[in-house]
């Protein structure tokens, strides 16, 4: 909690409705249902921060349902929207977002396995029936190196699972990772901040109100690794790191700010590797160690 899922799931929506890159990756854009069900009145602070922060207005094919829900449930009631209804909302081949899955399945025990299947078999129905792609945020376990909360049957269910964690103690930095696709290569990421921006309205307790928005960070290494580079082998290394940035350095991938160049940690650790052999007459061992 806290580490800023939401916001970035907001981020990724509008991305797609809009149609624009996201972190380095193109987007086809197409219509986006949000189910914002935790505080309507926290989404339209965040709208608004979004939009100051990007100066942009949101895409028109994105809307937002801030109805109570219950995928459990197939019939609506005064309380809550059933997933018929929610069915009957979506739109063939667009986006539908539920933030959160435990706020849209609060009559059940995500622990059970039984409980679980029936949100997720209403889930497939209305993919299956519309054609499209379903974002959920959800929570991880207390011990977070477990992976999802909940029964085990979500994350085998799951085509793509994204997970967001600070990306170090000693810094401000977010990090998100592809850590499960059954399409493409995992260990994709990107990393970002949340900018707290101030909007010029007064709350209940007569203070600004304010929101955040994921932004590019400003990569200021004093906080994450010493200013100097100490002992023999790092200074070699990180000369060739530099030199392969420079010489097969590609823009606006591996999740870094637009306009960076960056390269894949494979194509730069045998460089090194074969350098520490070279120069220092490391065994095979011990120069991948060092490397």
């Amino acid at each position: 909690a806290g580490i800023g899922k939401s916001f970035l799931a907001l981020d990724l929506a509008i991305a797609i409705a809009s149609g624009k890159n996201w972190f380095g990756k193109r987007i086809n854009p197409t219509t986006v249902r949000y189910c914002a069900l935790e505080g309507f009145h926290n989404y339209s602070n965040r709208i608004s921060v979004w939009k100051k922060e990007n100066k942009q207005e949101l895409p028109i094919n994105m809307t937002f349902l801030s109805n109570a829900l219950d995928l459990s449930d197939q019939n609506s009631t005064i309380e809550y929207m059933g997933s018929n209804q929610l069915l009957d909302l979506v739109e063939e081949n667009s986006v539908l977002v539920i933030d959160t899955l435990n706020q849209a399945s609060l009559s059940v025990d995500e622990n059970l396995s039984s409980s679980m299947g029936s949100v997720i078999a209403a889930l497939k129905k209305i993919q299956t029936a519309k054609k499209c792609l379903i974002i959920l945020v959800h929570h991880s376990g207390k011990a977070t190196d477990r992976g999802l909360r909940g029964h085990s049957s979500l994350i085998g269910s799951l085509e793509t699972s994204i997970e967001v964690r600070a990306a170090s103690k000693l810094s401000e930095n977010k990090k998100w990772t592809l850590v499960k696709s059954k399409d493409s290569a995992s260990n994709v990421n990107g990393v970002f901040v949340l900018k707290e921006i101030c909007l010029n309205k007064i709350d209940e307790f007569g203070k600004m109100s304010t929101s955040c928005a994921p932004a590019n960070p400003s990569f200021d290494q004093s906080a994450d690794a010493p200013k100097k580079l100490i002992g023999k082998y790092p200074p070699t290394a990180f000369k060739i790191l530099k030199q392969c940035i420079e010489e097969q350095g590609q823009l606006d991938v591996n999740g870094v700010p637009p306009g960076q160049a960056s390269v894949a940690y494979t194509q730069v650790i045998e460089l090194v590797q074969n350098e520490f052999v070279k120069s220092y007459g490391l065994s095979p061992t011990k120069s991948k160690e060092e490397a």
